[in-house]
């Protein structure tokens, strides 16, 4: 059906974007690619620098609290573009703990996007402002 109302490469960007969101390795994705999960109903969401991992789950809508959050990416359950969250800021502030994982222009596809996954079937768009 996308071939025939969209042509043959908008299938192969349709297929080439599913396998993406369920497989841990996003690098085939192109920049047409984050915008079209945008308008394809991937819930998106603007975000400026500073986030955490903790932030972003609880901004998205992937986790329903902090503590929830927290859970989630002590159990491995969180991907950013397809690669386990990490602790990444060893000289996190005491008082913020949740710093330890600093989303990082690392984390930015194109400078401007990132998928946040958490489980196997729930996904965000993050985009950069």
């Amino acid at each position: 059906m996308t071939r025939l109302i969209h042509g043959e490469a908008a299938l192969q960007a349709a297929q080439r974007i599913s396998e993406s969101l369920f497989a841990e390795d996003q690098s085939s994705l192109t920049e047409s690619d984050f915008e079209q999960l945008a308008l394809d109903g991937l819930p998106a969401f603007e975000v400026s620098d500073g986030l955490n991992v903790v932030e972003a789950l609880v901004k998205t809508g992937l986790a329903s609290s902090n503590k929830e959050a927290r859970g989630f990416v002590n159990s491995k359950a969180v991907l950013l573009n397809g690669q386990a969250a990490e602790s990444n800021n060893p000289n996190h502030a005491a008082e913020r703990p949740d710093d330890a994982y600093l989303l990082t222009d690392a984390h930015k596809r194109f400078g401007k996007y990132t998928i946040v996954r958490r489980g196997k079937r729930n996904h965000a768009l993050l985009v950069w402002q």
